[in-house]
């Protein structure tokens, strides 16, 4: 969604031979806030492709245990990097029962729409500018979608997560 990296991408695959993309996948600033970009990776993907882009790295959380969905966003990567074209919705479904259990996926899978819900409500960007630890002025704003009201949901649905594990069939 960001018109200005779009349009700069496009331009250069006009005028280049070869277009090598770097991307980034965390939030540096923060790696442990939640980072609700799956579906925008799997989608700049796509879009690479379509112009002819010859190689994509995708910089992530390598020395970072514990940010968001980590596991995830590496698997799903490794998967959609060899082939954009594969359904990243399907993939994620597919990591998330395999990592997780059949019973806890579909409360991940809750997670992470918790927090895509709550971006596209607060009309949140997530670009490299927009890399920020919500509270300093130059963030004011860009971090609304981590509202205390989302964080206690997110919390809640671990919670239930966190119930299962006595689940003698989890």
């Amino acid at each position: 969604e960001n018109a200005a990296a779009r349009a700069d991408i496009e331009g250069w695959s006009r005028i280049c031979r070869h277009v090598f993309v770097w991307d980034y996948s965390v939030n540096f600033p923060n790696y442990v806030s939640p980072w609700p970009n799956v579906r925008a990776m799997a989608a700049n993907l796509r879009f690479y492709q379509s112009l002819g882009v010859e190689g994509v790295y995708v910089e992530g959380d390598g020395t970072a245990p514990g940010s968001d969905m980590a596991e995830l966003k590496t698997w799903l990567l490794g998967k959609l990097l060899w082939d954009p074209a594969q359904d990243d919705v399907a993939l994620t479904q597919r990591f998330l029962a395999s990592f997780y259990g059949p019973k806890v996926a579909p409360l991940m899978a809750e997670y992470m729409q918790l927090f895509v819900d709550a971006a596209a409500k607060d009309n949140t960007t997530l670009g490299p500018e927009d890399n920020c630890i919500p509270g300093p002025a130059p963030c004011a704003g860009k971090m609304g979608y981590l509202s205390p009201a989302t964080m206690l949901e997110s919390l809640a649905i671990f919670q239930r997560a966190t119930n299962l594990q006595d689940d003698p069939e989890l």
